[in-house]
This record gives C-alpha cells, sequence and structure tokens, in this order.
C-alpha cells in the first residue's frame, strides 16, 4: 500500500557520515550553477516556481538591473586629468620625448598669433602634431575635435584647444623642422618596443592580422618605408617650387612691363574635379595654399595700382573656397554648375558678402550645346536670380563655348542676358 505521506515515494538523500543532512544545502557555488543550468533546461516548470527556486540562491533570471548614464553625478574631489591618463599611455611618451627636444635649436618657431587668438607654445602644438602622426589623423580639422574630444590629447595639451588655423599656420612655419621630429620619434618608439604606434604611423590604414614575411613590419623595412616617404614628399615639393618660381618671374616681368595698366590678374591653376577636388584640403593647405599665398602677395604689393586677383579653377573647389577667399583671391571662375557642390545659390549666399563670382550663367557641358533655347533662357534666368543680386557677379558661360553649340542658344543666351541681367 501506498504510503499518503509527501515524498514517501522519493528516493532518500543519502548523507555521508558525520555529516547532517541541512550541511549539504545546495548554496555552493558550483552546485548552485548545475541547478541553474537545470532549471533553465527543464521547459515545462511554471515561470513562478523557477523564480521562487532561483530566489533560494540569489538568482533573478527575470528581473535585471538596467545601467543607464548619470550625468548628474558630483565628484567627490575634483577630477584631475593625469588620473584618467594611464602611466604606460603612448601620450606621456609623446610628451616626455617633446620634453627633451630643444625646439630653438631644430628652428621652431612661433609666429605672433593673429588679432583676438591665443598664442600657443611650439612645444604644445607639436605633442599635438606628433600625437596625431600617430594616431593616423591627418586632417587639420579633425585635429581640432580630437583636442575637444580626446581624453589622451586633452591632457597632452593641458585641456587646451588650439583650432585647425593654428595648426596649419605652425606646420607652415616648421614643415623641414616637423618632419625631422617625425621621424626621429618613429625611431625612438622603435627603440622603446611600441610596436603599435609605429605601426600607426608607418601604415597609416589597416594593419593586416597575418605575421608571415610579407605582412610583417622589419626594423630594416620600416626605415624603407619611411625613406620612400620622405622621398616622395621631398620631389612633390620640388616639383611644385619649380613651378612657383616659374609663375612668380613670368608675374614680376609682366608688372615691370604693363603694372600700371593692369585691372585684374588671372591665374589658371585648375583644383577641381567633376566630383571633387584634386585633392584634400588639408593637402591643399599644406602644400599649395603657402605658395598660392605668396603670389598673390607679390601681384598686389608690385603692382602700381590696385589689382584685383582672379583664380581660373574648374571643377567641385567648393570645399577650398574658404581657403581661397583666406589667401586673397578676389574673383573665382568659371563657377562649373555641373559639378559636386557647386550650387550657384548656395556658393552666393555663403561666400558672396567675401568673393566675386565670374562664369556659371549658364552651363556648357549640356544646356548650352545639347538644351533648346527655351532651356538656355531658363538657365541663364535661374543663375543670374542666384548670382546677380547684390553685386559681386561678371556673367558669362562656365567656359569657352565650343564648335557644337547651335547658334540659336547662343542667341538665346545673349537675349536672356539681356532680359534678365539687370537689376
Amino acid at each position: 500500500m501506498e504510503s499518503s505521506r509527501p515524498g514517501a515515494n522519493c528516493p532518500r538523500k543519502r548523507t555521508v557520515r558525520g555529516e547532517s543532512p541541512r550541511s549539504r544545502t545546495d548554496t555552493t557555488p558550483h552546485v548552485r550553477q548545475a541547478n541553474l543550468l537545470q532549471i533553465r533546461r527543464s521547459n515545462g516548470r511554471d515561470r513562478q516556481a523557477v523564480s521562487k527556486h532561483l530566489a533560494r540562491f540569489g538568482y533573478d533570471l527575470f528581473m535585471s538591473y538596467e545601467k543607464k548614464p548619470d550625468r548628474s553625478q558630483v565628484f567627490l574631489l575634483p577630477p584631475s586629468l593625469d588620473d584618467w591618463v594611464p602611466e604606460d599611455h603612448p601620450a606621456r611618451f609623446i610628451d616626455a620625448f617633446v620634453e627633451s627636444l630643444d625646439l630653438p635649436a631644430l628652428g621652431f618657431e612661433v609666429g605672433h598669433a593673429p588679432t583676438g587668438r591665443p598664442r600657443y607654445s611650439a612645444q604644445l602644438l607639436l605633442s599635438v602634431y606628433i600625437y596625431c602622426y600617430f594616431d593616423r589623423i591627418r586632417s587639420l580639422r579633425r585635429m581640432e575635435r580630437a583636442c575637444l574630444e580626446n581624453v589622451a590629447l586633452m591632457w597632452l595639451t593641458g585641456n587646451e584647444r588650439p583650432d585647425h588655423n593654428t595648426l596649419w599656420r605652425f606646420f607652415g612655419d616648421n614643415k623641414k623642422a616637423i618632419r625631422k621630429v617625425l621621424k626621429q620619434s618613429v625611431k625612438v618608439a622603435v627603440d622603446a618596443n611600441l610596436v603599435g604606434m609605429v605601426l600607426h604611423a608607418v601604415d597609416g590604414t589597416k594593419i593586416e592580422a597575418q605575421a608571415s614575411s610579407k605582412t610583417a613590419y622589419y626594423r630594416k623595412q620600416q626605415d624603407e618605408a619611411l625613406k620612400r616617404v620622405d622621398f616622395s614628399i621631398a620631389e612633390m615639393e620640388r616639383l611644385l617650387g619649380m613651378i612657383h618660381e616659374v609663375q612668380m618671374g613670368y608675374w614680376e616681368k609682366t608688372l615691370e612691363i604693363v603694372g600700371d595698366n593692369i585691372d585684374i590678374v588671372m591665374h589658371s591653376d585648375d583644383l577641381g574635379m567633376q566630383n571633387s577636388p584634386m585633392m584634400s584640403p588639408d593637402m591643399y593647405r599644406r602644400f599649395v595654399k603657402p605658395l598660392h599665398q605668396e603670389l598673390i602677395h607679390m601681384l598686389k604689393k608690385k603692382a602700381k595700382g590696385e589689382v584685383k586677383f582672379l583664380l581660373h579653377s574648374c571643377g567641385s573647389v567648393r570645399a577650398l573656397i574658404p581657403d581661397f577667399i583666406d589667401v586673397g583671391v578676389d574673383i573665382l571662375n568659371p563657377i562649373q554648375v555641373s559639378a559636386a557642390g557647386m550650387d550657384t545659390a548656395e556658393l552666393k549666399k555663403e561666400f558672396g558678402k567675401d568673393m566675386c563670382f565670374c562664369g556659371g550663367g549658364v552651363d556648357t557641358q549640356e544646356i548650352l550645346p545639347r538644351g533648346t533655347p527655351e532651356q538656355v533662357r531658363d538657365e541663364v534666368k535661374r543663375r543670374l536670380d542666384d548670382l546677380a543680386p547684390g553685386g559681386g557677379y561678371i556673367f558669362a558661360a562656365v567656359h569657352n563655348i565650343q564648335a557644337d553649340v547651335p547658334p540659336e542658344n547662343l542667341q538665346a543666351m545673349y537675349e536672356a542676358f539681356q532680359e534678365h541681367g539687370r537689376y
């Protein structure tokens, strides 16, 4: 006869001699984990019963605490940037490295800051350059943003915030010295076995996760890579310098002969393609902008009267226009309206107060050669409405009129200009 006592048919638990049943409670970590695993695997149990069973072992499977950011927390003591940067962080290596340099002896100098801008030390700006060099930050604007967001750079600069123009001027004034220091910093990093920093500096993109002889960087290969980089940069600067010397000589001679009869100097130097500039804005600022600035300064100084500088550059150059204005370009030609970013209404709104636009009156890629006379008239009216208000606009087609343009389209362009070109 079966017993009605609860648990009568259940097998009795064996007890180790000298040990009471209560002493074998399942509270040890490995037993709790085994019980939890067993309960998780059983799908037929009641949810409430499982929760009660888990509560016995301190688990709460169905309710968890979700951590959320609490930005209203107050520090007991003021936080120190020095506590946020580990002792072995590369930023500390860079700080010690720059501190050990005799910057005046290396030729470093910091020019007087423009009105309203703080004057940062060469040590601070060089530290920013070296850190960004190792961290693969090549853009000057990204360097500026990193000084605001990167904790290591905030520590390195003492929470100072140099802008991209300050960094650009510092680089322009100290190119040769900076290159020497960057090379020296890589070699010191190699000697200090800071391999990660060196790979970031040399490669600049990605490091393949392989250790074969074809993908690994050895010290000799690294030195050769640095030499190739130095040679490429030096060769490019040599060629740019040769072109610049020819241009300077040409304009100096021209000004001597007809300098008192010149109102506008036109300089052709195409920097744009259909979808973008030929180079990044940072590359322009490092290598071409100083040459443009020197040329324009010489022209306006040596001309016998007041002259305006017209820069001819086809293509998408919107990203470079702030730099054109900065170096003294007065007129931009031709405003290639079919190129990326060259919307005439936006250009006038953003830059019309600082620059005169020449061209852009009608698209010469599609509308003028292939459109109807009515399309040409609409195009001319639209461009005049965008560029003419407030002055500072010289009407012309985007580029030279080619032989495939129908005569009736030329007539439509002229008539539309006569009708809508007054304001």
